[in-house]
This record gives structure tokens, C-alpha cells and sequence, in this order.
């Protein structure tokens, strides 16, 4: 009996070693092909239809920049491992692949789709899926649309493809796809009729679309037009139970884009959009397991959408990320960065927010048992446009809680002033402030180029309103200005603290030192060109508020309009109305924003007046009064003529009195008593400001730097 133990011991041994070999064998043999590396396994729920045709299913993967461009090493197999149909909807944007495959049955089942062989030859793509709605979408290059002949012509002619996917029927308002508003949509679906009989089918669009059933025209209608809300382009055909194909073009030569197909069963009833269960449907897949040939540990992740928050006119995003396999096992440690210079660890699902568009190389390492892997996917960060309709903007504070996390020194250069914008807004000033004080302490300040300017800017503004430093922001500009070598990056920052030292610090003396190095450049032809355009803008103002009134006129008439000069008076009426209208409802930042944008493209306006009145009132309503009187009294001085100085100096009278300077507004009353004694302005003066006293008051011993020559 032992004997017989030992034998069926020793048998059993036998047989699992036989075993053990056969699992290892059917695993190598499992692996298609040696020459293809990577293996994506998908978790697929098949759409069992029992209609002509082979059932589909889709799939969205992300493919770590492996496949080829064009995905010709792209291959699908089923749960029997034998090669399925497929077709390649789409490769990208970034590292996303679409692709459509035929599927069997009705219960879950995993396929494997096989990538990576550079030297794969791009199978025959005959076969398209005959399930669902599929979008089209590719770039309107013109051409008539008045007919069916012609759009098709349009459409031959269309580039560069935009986009394809999947959608639950023939409904939308808007592209999809992006932003392009010029766009041939091409939707192909497949109809199931639940009864034979005469149909009505109906379209409404802007711009042309057509409607075919298998291939014959139902509904036309042509040309350049607006949506309709009625069902008055329609069309009857007769068609029998099952499945149809239903064509259905669209053009949209500009502005928002959309359309809907909608019909009418046998039976009777409204004219209703055809809704998704009227098409056959789609298998739905999840990612299951990435696989190397002969890599054990192989990093792996997938992303999506998570939110957008609304930051002054863009949109910010949200993305998650979360890793797959490898990371969630025992022992694994993670590392995550993120493409714009920052980083995370130890997560294996996380969050990230993105302040600018564009695409980032976003990488995963995975570190296991001594082995190391990593996983680079090009994500494309861009707006929830499938959902754009109906998507509800985050809240600005969890976004600005995340951002406040940053390392602000490694932060891609292009999303330091939308850091700095998302900060302030929500309150955070100190570190707002921080982000272009860290920018200052950079060696390499000329390659920031302009994103330096827009955050000294941002850092200016916030030292003038909320901390009422205008010294330190003069620094700021200042020391960004010794640091760079880029001559227009100088002037830029330059001027721009000029206007701080004369409006905030009233020392021209100082802001005519420091132009005077560039003085000459302002008088030199020159093409189109920003910065220099600045430099005159700053040498107007300079002379505006010594008060001489034609060298301002001369370097503002050097500069030119940034505007038509034909609309001047339109816009200048516009703007005067709605900063009033700001300046009623004290929202001074808008208000601020508003007349500096005014000043900029009309500069002479500074000249005539009015935008220095409400420049002055708009300080006095942010208390900010020695700047509103020094604006005031600059202005009513370089143009004593003009029909608003008695009323420039009546407010800077009142300004200084706001702000107890008892001795300048003394004065600036002596100079409107004496220069329009019998003018309603001085009888305001008299009843508002009894109190001033008429002797001539000493004048203050302010030092003025003369006038800068026209050479």
C-alpha cells in the first residue's frame, strides 16, 4: 500500500509538472504574434442585436505613444483568440486611439487589441461598422452647398478630418469636436424600423442638410440658413421592417453649428427627433490589463474629464488620472508628472488642474520589486466640448486650493499669469504676489518674454488696489527691467512703471530719467511695433503731466490709434457711458480696466479730457485720492483750453480735500479762481469748498524735469 502511495504520489507530480508545462506553453502560444509588444485587453458588453450585419462594439484607448501614427500595427482579436474585423476610427488627439471591432454574443467577454510593431503593414480597412450613429466631421474649406451634387463636392473637398465618434442619435447644437465653426458633418446610423409602411422624416439645421434613406434623397435643404423650430423641410419614403441606412449631411459655414433629424412612424403621431433606441446599438468597453511581450511590470494609466472652472475668458480644467494595474499591487510606489512642471506621489488616483490648453506629456513611473516602468500618454487638455451644453462650471476655490500647492519655480512659464489670476480672485494675494516675485529671482527672464510683462502686471495691480504699495511696484517692474536683454522687454516694463511714478508718486523727474535712454528710439520710423508704440505712450504722458500739452500731442499722435479712426466717436461715446455706468455701481476694477483700454486706443482722448474726469472720479470713489488729483490737475493743465479743465480742477480740488492734502487743494482752487474767475466752476468751488483760503498759497517745491525733445 505504501508502494501504491508512493506511485500515485509520484504520478500526481507527473501530471502537474505535465500540467504546470502545458499552462506555460499555452501562455507563450497565447501571445499573437512576437513581434507586436503591447496588448490591450478590453472588458466588452456586447450590443446582441439579431440583425443583419456584424454586432459592434467601441473603444477609446490610451496608448502610451506606441502604435504608429497612422495605427497600422493596430490588430483585434476575440475572446477566441482569432482575428476580428475592426476599423481605426481616429488616432488622437494626443495618445487616444478609437477604434470600432466586431463582436459575438450577448455575455461580458474580453477581446485584445495588439500594438506596437514599427514595422507593420497597415491592413485592409474594408470593413465599417453597420451599428449605431457615427460622426464625421472634417474642416469646411467653401464651395457651393445649394444642392445635394454640390455639398457632396464640399465635402470631397473638406480637410482635415476633425474628429469621429459614436453618438446616441442626430441631435446637437454645437461642434463637438473643438472650437471650428466651418464644418462638413457627415452622420452615418442604422435605423430599425419597427414596422414596414410610409415614413416622414424631417430635418431643421444652420446651413445645408440633406436626409437619405439606403442611399435615395428623402429631405432637402440647401444653402445658407438659420435653425427653424418646425418641421416644414420634410419628406416621405416608404420602407420595410429592420435595419436602414440613414445618410445624413450637414454643412455649417459659420457661426453655431448644429442639426437634428426627426421623423414620423406608420402609425402616426408627432414629428419627433428619432431618438437612440431607434438605432441599432453599440457595445460599450472597458480597459482591462496592458501587457508586454516579455516585461513583467508594465506601467499603465487612463484619463478623463473632471471639471472646468471659468477664469476670466477662458476656461481652466480638471483632469483624472488613475493608474491601472501594476500601481494598485502591493508594494508598488508611484510617481506622476504632469507635464507642466509639477508632480505627484504616492497616489494612485489623482487630480490635476490645468490652466492653460494644450497638450502635455503626462507620465506615470512604477516602481516594483526593484523594477521600474514608465508610461507616457499626450494628453490634449481642452474643454468638455461633447457636454459643453449642459456642463455646469466648477467653483474657482477648489481649483485655487490645488494651484496654492504648486512649485510655483517649475511652473510651464505660459500658465504663471493664469496661476496668478486664479489666486487673486479667490483671495490669495500673498501667494499670487509670490508667483512673480519667484519669477523675478530666474536667471533666464528674457526667454519668458511677454508672460513676464502680463505677471508684473498682475503683481502690479495687485500692490496698487489691494495693498496701496505703488513703490514696491515700481521695484517690481524695475528690477525685472535690470535683469532682461531684450531691448522691446525693457521699454515694456519701463514705461509701464513710468506710469506708476508719475500717477501714483507724482515725480516726473524720475520718470524722465528713465525714458530718457530710450527717448531717441521714440522718434525713429518704425513699422508696427508694440513696444515702441508703449514708449511714446509714455513720453505723451510724461509731458501730459508736466503740463505741456503739445509734446503730449506729439508723442500720442506719434503712437497713433490701436483703433478705426472712424469709429472714434462711437466708441468713445460707448466707453464714456459704460464707465459711467461702472462708476455707479462701483465696480471700479471694471470700470479701471475699461479706461485704460479707452486711453490706449484713442490716446488723444487724454488730452481732451473727459477719460481724465473719470479717471479722477474713479480714484475717489477707490479712495485713492492724491492719484485722482494729480490725474486731474495734470490734464487741466496740458489742455487749459479744453472745454473739461475748470471741471478737472474742481474735482481735483475735491480730491486733495478727501485725502486732507489742505495745501494742494489750496492751491489747485488759486489756479481755478485765477485762470476762470467768472466760469460756474469757481461759483462750485465757492459754495462746495467755503473754507480754502483765496491768498495765493505757496506753491509746492516739487522739482519738474523739463520737456524730452522730438529727437
Amino acid at each position: 500500500m505504501l508502494l501504491n502511495g508512493r506511485k500515485i504520489l509520484l504520478c500526481a507530480v507527473l501530471v502537474a509538472m505535465g500540467f504546470s508545462a502545458h499552462v506555460r506553453t499555452a501562455s507563450a502560444q497565447s501571445w499573437w504574434n512576437g513581434k507586436w509588444t503591447y496588448r490591450r485587453t478590453l472588458l466588452v458588453k456586447p450590443a446582441a442585436t439579431n440583425l443583419p450585419g456584424d454586432d459592434v462594439a467601441y473603444a477609446v484607448i490610451p496608448t502610451g505613444e506606441k502604435i504608429c501614427p497612422d495605427g497600422r500595427d493596430v490588430r483585434v482579436f476575440g475572446p477566441d483568440l482569432r482575428p476580428r474585423p475592426f476599423w481605426i476610427m481616429f488616432t488622437g488627439p494626443g495618445s487616444l486611439l478609437k477604434i470600432a471591432f466586431a463582436t459575438s454574443g450577448s455575455k461580458q467577454q474580453r477581446y485584445y487589441v495588439y500594438y506596437g510593431n514599427p514595422q507593420a503593414q497597415m491592413p485592409e480597412q474594408t470593413w465599417r461598422p453597420r451599428r449605431g450613429v457615427l460622426l464625421e466631421t472634417w474642416q469646411y474649406r467653401g464651395g457651393p452647398i445649394g444642392s445635394l451634387g454640390r455639398t457632396r463636392r464640399a465635402f470631397a473637398r473638406a480637410k482635415p478630418l476633425i474628429g469621429r465618434t459614436f453618438l446616441p442619435s442626430i441631435f446637437l447644437g454645437h461642434n463637438i469636436f473643438g472650437l471650428q465653426d466651418r464644418t462638413c458633418n457627415l452622420y452615418t446610423g442604422y435605423l430599425i424600423c419597427p414596422v414596414s409602411g410610409q415614413y416622414t422624416f424631417a430635418t431643421s439645421s444652420n446651413d445645408a442638410s440633406f436626409l437619405l434613406l439606403n442611399e435615395q434623397l428623402v429631405v432637402s435643404w440647401p444653402g445658407k440658413h438659420n435653425w427653424v423650430a418646425d418641421a416644414r423641410h420634410k419628406g416621405t419614403v416608404n420602407l420595410d421592417k429592420g435595419l436602414h441606412k440613414l445618410t445624413y449631411y450637414h454643412v455649417n459655414a459659420g457661426g453655431r453649428g448644429g442639426a437634428v433629424a426627426a421623423w414620423q412612424e406608420p402609425r402616426g403621431g408627432r414629428i419627433w427627433p428619432i431618438l437612440s433606441r431607434n438605432f441599432a446599438p453599440v457595445g460599450t468597453s472597458a480597459l482591462g490589463p496592458l501587457r508586454h511581450r516579455s516585461r513583467s511590470l508594465v506601467a499603465d494609466f487612463t484619463f478623463q474629464i473632471a471639471g472646468q472652472a471659468i477664469l476670466g475668458d477662458r476656461y481652466i480644467h480638471r483632469y483624472k488620472f488613475i493608474a491601472l494595474g501594476a500601481a494598485g499591487k502591493v508594494g508598488a510606489k508611484v510617481q506622476w508628472d504632469f507635464g507642466d512642471g509639477q508632480t505627484a506621489t504616492e497616489q494612485a488616483t489623482v487630480e490635476h488642474v490645468f490652466l492653460k490648453e494644450g497638450f502635455y506629456q503626462v507620465s506615470l513611473t512604477v516602481k516594483r520589486g526593484g523594477a521600474t516602468s514608465t508610461i507616457t500618454n499626450r494628453v490634449h487638455v481642452t474643454a468638455d466640448w461633447p457636454n459643453a451644453a449642459s456642463i455646469k462650471p466648477d467653483q474657482l476655490t477648489p481649483y485655487a486650493r490645488k494651484v496654492a500647492g504648486y512649485n510655483f519655480g517649475s511652473l510651464t512659464p505660459a500658465m504663471l499669469p493664469a496661476a496668478m489670476e486664479l489666486l487673486e480672485r479667490t483671495g490669495r494675494f500673498r501667494q499670487s504676489l509670490s508667483i512673480a516675485e519667484t519669477v523675478i529671482q530666474k536667471d533666464n527672464l528674457t526667454d519668458y518674454g511677454q508672460v513676464l510683462v502680463e505677471c508684473m502686471d498682475r503683481a502690479s495691480d495687485l500692490l496698487l488696489d489691494h495693498y496701496q504699495s505703488p513703490a514696491r511696484a515700481v521695484d517690481l517692474y524695475l528690477s525685472a527691467f535690470k535683469k532682461v536683454r531684450s531691448q522691446e522687454l525693457k521699454i515694456s516694463l519701463v514705461s509701464r512703471a513710468c506710469k506708476i511714478i508719475l500717477q501714483w508718486l507724482d515725480r516726473p523727474q524720475v520718470a524722465g530719467e528713465l525714458l530718457e535712454a530710450f527717448s531717441s528710439q521714440a522718434t525713429e520710423p518704425s513699422e508696427e511695433n508694440g513696444h515702441i508704440r508703449q514708449l511714446r505712450l509714455a513720453l505723451g504722458d510724461l509731458n501730459l503731466h508736466l503740463g505741456l500739452g503739445d509734446r503730449a500731442e506729439y508723442f500720442y499722435r506719434l503712437a497713433g490709434n490701436a483703433a478705426d479712426d472712424d469709429k472714434l466717436l462711437l466708441r468713445t461715446g460707448a466707453y464714456s457711458r459704460t464707465v459711467e455706468d461702472y462708476l455707479s455701481r462701483k465696480e471700479y476694477r471694471a470700470a479701471r480696466k475699461l479706461l485704460d483700454r479707452w486711453e490706449n486706443e484713442y490716446p488723444t482722448q487724454r488730452l481732451a479730457g473727459y477719460s481724465s474726469y473719470l479717471q479722477g472720479k474713479l480714484y475717489i470713489g477707490m479712495e485713492q485720492y492724491h492719484r485722482a488729483g494729480t490725474i486731474c490737475k495734470a490734464a487741466a493743465r496740458a489742455n487749459p483750453d479744453g472745454r473739461y479743465a475748470g471741471k478737472l480742477l474742481l474735482l481735483a480740488v475735491r480730491a486733495y480735500s478727501l485725502g486732507s492734502d489742505r495745501p494742494a487743494a489750496a492751491l489747485v482752487a488759486q489756479t481755478l479762481r485765477e485762470r476762470y474767475p467768472n466760469s460756474p466752476w469757481v461759483d462750485q468751488l465757492k459754495g462746495s469748498f467755503p473754507n480754502l483760503t483765496t491768498r495765493k498759497t505757496r506753491k509746492h517745491n516739487r522739482s519738474q524735469s523739463q520737456p524730452l525733445p522730438p529727437g
